[in-house]
């Protein structure tokens, strides 16, 4: 299925590109429709929907693990899109490694509900009216103000604790896609024995870049070094060297 993403026929110009890639994705041009998904989300035209579209096209024109790291891409910003889900669930069960690894926000009933920047967007809303209310009973001593500031600011804080926890996590564990056939896990900075090998479609989270290589760990804890050039990073505003 495919996000037609009509919000984006107010842009204009880029409309005219998002058009085009649609109805070469129904002719089944594959190649054509990923290059204009692309090229909308390289100039900023980054959604949800246009990573799920270019996942999809990916997808259908066989690049398996690229086709992943653009759906947990639009999962990162619409982690609440079922067909997103189901997507990855399918290409996962493709994967030679099985190595799943759970990118979403993470925190009590937040799980793959809203995404980092809702969660922050959330909690500044709700504190800035605990602030509001705090601000008026300044000038009402008398008013009750206590159910109110409970009811905003328990909810409030726990989405900011969220928002910064998710990025801290996103930061020191950032969650990773192998992108080529295969690579050698290797020990001492890339230039050790090899440990193990992964494939393509494997889902990782670097611990630590050096000079070109990066550190993964898996979801078993295992860790090894290889090259940044074998991995996309799922965060869609980062890229190497970060």
């Amino acid at each position: 299925m495919m996000a037609l993403v009509w919000a984006a026929l107010a842009w204009g110009g880029p409309a005219d590109t998002l058009e085009k890639a649609n109805t070469h994705y129904l002719a089944g041009e594959y190649v054509e429709a990923v290059e204009g998904y692309s090229s909308l989300i390289e100039v900023g035209h980054a959604t949800g929907d246009l990573y799920y579209n270019l996942g999809n096209a990916l997808y259908r024109k066989g690049d398996m693990a690229q086709a992943l790291l653009a759906w947990k891409r639009a999962q990162w910003l619409s982690p609440r899109d079922g067909d997103i889900l189901a997507n990855l669930q399918r290409v996962r069960a493709q994967a030679v490694d099985g190595l799943e690894l759970d990118s979403g926000p993470q925190l009590f009933f937040l799980r793959r509900s809203l995404s980092v920047g809702e969660q922050g967007w959330l909690a500044a809303w709700l504190l800035a009216i605990v602030g509001g209310v705090l601000l008026v009973r300044r000038f009402r001593p008398g008013l009750e103000v206590g159910i109110p500031i409970l009811l905003l600011g328990t909810p409030g804080a726990l989405l900011a604790l969220s928002a910064f926890r998710g990025q801290s996590q996103f930061v020191e564990r950032m969650p990773a896609v192998v992108l080529v056939d295969e690579v050698e896990a290797r020990s001492a900075g890339g230039a050790g024995i090899s440990l193990f090998e992964l494939h393509e479609g494997s889902e990782v989270r670097i611990v630590e870049e050096v000079g070109g290589v990066s550190l993964i760990q898996l979801v078993d804890e295992r860790r090894g070094w290889v090259p940044d050039e074998v991995l996309g990073i799922v965060d869609p505003g980062r890229r190497f060297p970060r």
